[in-house]
């Protein structure tokens, strides 16, 4: 089992493709793919922060074959490409599943809510390191290769 998300982080540009209206800020996004015990396996490259999650699992879920793989993800990914084969994600209140079935809908979302929570822990820690826990220090689109070198790191730092 895979757990998907995007995470922002702070730049300074003047770029407005890199705003993003959800942050209120200017920023850069990567999606991790990490397991469901915190390894971390796959990093997308950087993209501005108004380019929506959904866009960025679209564009990046063809680099890797998904196969029978189940991977999680938040309600932003909504519609994405293998929903409900391979890609699976909480029921949000307006969807007719919700209503049918509220109890039901209730706690297939806080299961799913109990393993994405490891994705969190993820960016957590990813986060403590201080070229991406402030303002991002290179240009927005050097953003994935220093996650990327931060991924083999936290990938070390769990074997020991």
């Amino acid at each position: 089992m895979l757990i998907v998300d995007t995470t922002s982080v702070r730049i300074g540009s003047s770029d407005l493709k890199a705003y993003s209206g959800h942050k209120h800020h200017r920023c850069a996004k990567v999606q991790v793919v990490a397991t469901a015990n915190g390894a971390i396996v796959d990093v997308s490259d950087s993209y501005p922060g108004s380019v929506h999650d959904k866009r960025i699992w679209d564009t990046e879920a063809l680099r890797f074959a998904l196969g029978d793989v189940v991977v999680l993800g938040d309600k932003a990914y909504a519609g994405g490409h293998g929903e409900g084969v391979t890609l699976f994600r909480p029921t949000k209140r307006n969807e007719s599943a919700y209503h049918s079935d509220k109890h039901a809908a209730k706690e297939r979302n806080r299961q799913i809510s109990r393993v994405r929570v490891r994705i969190e822990h993820v960016f957590a820690r990813l986060k403590c390191w201080r070229v991406i826990a402030g303002i991002f220090p290179y240009h927005w689109s050097k953003l994935g290769v220093v996650v990327k070198a931060l991924a083999v790191l936290h990938n070390l730092a769990r074997e020991i």
